[in-house]
């Protein structure tokens, strides 16, 4: 399961450091996971909108937030396009669950 630190980057481009950690769902190029920081800092409406999360190595993940408080948030994330294509062909192990 990946983890580390990086940051959420709102549609607006306001951006908050957080930890993070998630793993891949049974649908291909489907992520779940957790993030955790300072979320008393975004307002309520931003957890409806479109965000990305930009992990430590570079790798940015569309996320949906699914559940919130003001210290931690569960998601739903899409991985890149060639992510996903890679996972159809068989190129990246899937989770088993």
């Amino acid at each position: 399961m990946p983890a580390g630190k990086g940051r959420i980057i709102l549609r607006s481009g306001f951006s908050l450091a957080v930890t993070y950690e998630y793993a891949s769902s049974r649908r291909p190029g489907v992520l779940e996971g957790c993030f955790s920081g300072k979320l008393v800092r975004l307002e309520r409406c931003a957890f409806f909108d479109s965000m990305t999360l930009v992990c430590e190595g570079g790798r940015e993940i569309d996320l949906t937030v699914t559940t919130y408080s003001e210290k931690l948030a569960s998601f739903t994330g899409t991985a890149p396009r060639h992510e996903i294509e890679a996972a159809e062909q068989g190129a990246f192990p899937r989770a088993v669950a």
